[in-house]
């Protein structure tokens, strides 16, 4: 995801955020970001939709309310920060299946919190006999797990006692061998039903109306005589217009944003013309303001 200021205006943005690449310390702040963003879009008084793209290219339409947001950002957190027995990629986590059952009831603890959320397959080592693509709670992955936990002790107490041996005596490398034992779940960030898998990107819209002239780029302390607002009233800005207040309007009437641009109203002149009350809305301000 990208900051607010890089999504000005009302039109839906052209921004997909990727959540199948990216390093966990750039990952954890995206969905840090995505949550943020999902609770302004549903705060916001238009429901505009979120295209999002699924693990197959299939795009398909959602909105904010379809998204788990609770879990998007305390994923994000796990993900920003992770711990030493996890490995991120991406949003997706992976998992050496390893003989020591009580390491594996540890690393089961830190992740009680998501047992109840869906994670994808995405990925299996052959010695696992997962089916890759399928989908369940992530409590169900970890109940496998422990099972298949329990298959490599047995295979381990079948080896030499040299462990980097198989039982014909051939050196096998460990790396291969826990890559065989490995697996790769992604999380359902979408908690819709008509979306059955996990999400590649998502394009989401901008909350807000657009942006007025940011007129503090103009008015700074090498300025000489007058301060921009006054010199903005000079040439026929109405002194109400250019202070009433700069913050998102609930509607936008004839394609126009309606508000102010926020200039602060004690630095107007008092020989100008300006209203004792700030109007709430541009809609407001009489006709000749």
């Amino acid at each position: 995801m990208r900051g607010d200021s890089e999504f000005p205006g009302v039109q839906p943005a052209d921004e997909p955020s990727n959540f199948a690449e990216g390093e966990a310390k750039e990952v954890g702040p995206m969905l840090a970001h995505l949550a943020s963003r999902l609770d302004d879009l549903r705060a916001a008084p238009e429901h505009w939709p979120i295209k999002v793209r699924l693990q197959d290219g299939t795009e398909k339409e959602v909105h904010a309310e379809d998204f788990d947001v609770e879990f998007i950002r305390e994923w994000g957190k796990l993900v920003g920060t992770p711990k030493s027995e996890f490995t991120f990629k991406g949003v997706g986590i992976t998992f050496a299946i390893t003989a020591d059952q009580d390491a594996f009831a540890e690393r089961r603890a830190s992740l009680a919190a998501f047992e109840k959320n869906q994670f994808h397959l995405l990925w299996a080592g052959k010695e696992t006999g997962l089916d890759v693509g399928k989908s369940k709670k992530l409590g169900e992955w970890m109940d496998r797990m422990n099972e298949l936990c329990s298959a490599r002790s047995g295979k381990k107490s079948q080896k030499n006692p040299d462990s980097s041996e198989g039982t014909d005596g051939v050196k096998v490398s460990t790396r291969k061998t826990d890559l065989d034992w490995s697996i790769l779940l992604t999380p359902h960030l979408v908690a819709s039903p008509a979306i059955e898998g996990p999400i590649q990107s998502a394009t989401l819209p901008c909350a807000g109306s657009p942006q007025p002239l940011e007129w503090w780029h103009h008015d700074n302390k090498v300025m000489k005589g007058k301060d921009w607002g006054n010199l903005a009233v000079e040439i026929g800005y109405s002194a109400d217009v250019i202070t009433a207040e700069n913050k998102a309007a609930s509607t936008i009437e004839n394609g126009m944003c309606q508000r102010g641009l926020g200039f602060p109203r004690e630095r107007v002149e008092h020989s100008r013309k300006i209203s004792p009350i700030p109007p709430e809305n541009l809609s407001d301000i009489p006709e000749g303001g």
